[in-house]
């Protein structure tokens, strides 16, 4: 398979995802939240026995079976979006625009090769990732003790720089 066709593949899987969960998240615009809530419920319970059926009979390389469990998580995950909006307005166009910008831009630019996947590109992301890990597990932790670190989850320019540095 080639870089091309990989990032094809992702932006056909990402569409469908998108296409189902915002179809779901239009029914909690239109008011329709009890039929947003079941949809969401069956691309969960249907999505997950899905997943392990495609993982052990090998249906993992079959397009149909793919297209199909990004159809069923875009379920899920427009139901997820849908809860979430409902106690916290506004919070879903900041998660989509954010998700959506980052994928598609790795996407991109691994498709264009500006990204060179290598063991050193491996071991920077692994790193930053366990860092950025370790972070917030202390944090959590520290904040049963009543210790909160400072500047990370602020909204302030310093909580903003690691915001936008965690995401990118």
């Amino acid at each position: 398979m080639t870089i091309q066709g990989v990032a094809e593949k992702g932006f056909i899987t990402l569409g469908v995802m998108l296409i189902t969960g915002l179809s779901v998240f239009g029914l909690f615009v239109t008011g329709n939240l009890e039929l947003a809530m079941m949809l969401s419920i069956v691309g969960w319970a249907v999505g997950l026995i899905f997943f392990f059926v495609m993982i052990f009979t090998g249906l993992s390389d079959n397009p149909v079976a793919v297209l199909t469990y990004a159809a069923l998580q875009g379920l899920f995950l427009g139901g997820l979006t849908t809860m979430f909006e409902a106690f916290y307005p506004g919070i879903a166009i900041q998660a989509f625009v954010l998700t959506a910008g980052v994928f598609g831009t790795m996407l991109v630019t691994y498709r264009m090769g500006l990204i060179p996947v290598n063991d050193n590109t491996r071991i920077i992301l692994f790193s930053a990732m366990g860092g950025v890990f370790i972070i917030y597990m202390l944090t959590f932790i520290l904040s049963f003790a009543g210790i909160n670190i400072p500047y990370i989850h602020g909204s302030g320019p310093i909580g903003i720089l690691f915001s936008v540095f965690v995401i990118g």
